[in-house]
């Protein structure tokens, strides 16, 4: 649901790159755009980052900030996209 909200209201050209934990994803696209896995938050600064989960945006955004903390700048729900 939130992937074909994201083609609707959202210009895919905007996003670098998705992440997902899951390892068999690293490697593919979703709209175009590769998927990797969360280490690749580590070699960016000051990222943006679009949480593209509705259900987990609340665990996610604790893993970010535990995590990824000093390389990213901005974190956003998806459901933001929307107001």
């Amino acid at each position: 649901m939130v992937e074909e909200m994201l083609e609707h209201y959202f210009d895919p050209a905007r996003i670098d790159f998705f992440i997902d934990k899951d390892s068999r994803k690293h490697g593919s696209l979703r709209l175009g755009r590769p998927v990797r896995g969360p280490d690749a938050l580590e070699k960016g600064d000051n990222w943006t980052v679009l949480v593209n989960s509705i259900e987990m945006e609340s665990v996610i955004r604790a893993e970010i900030d535990a995590e990824h903390r000093d390389h990213v700048g901005c974190v956003i729900g998806v459901a933001e996209l929307l107001e």
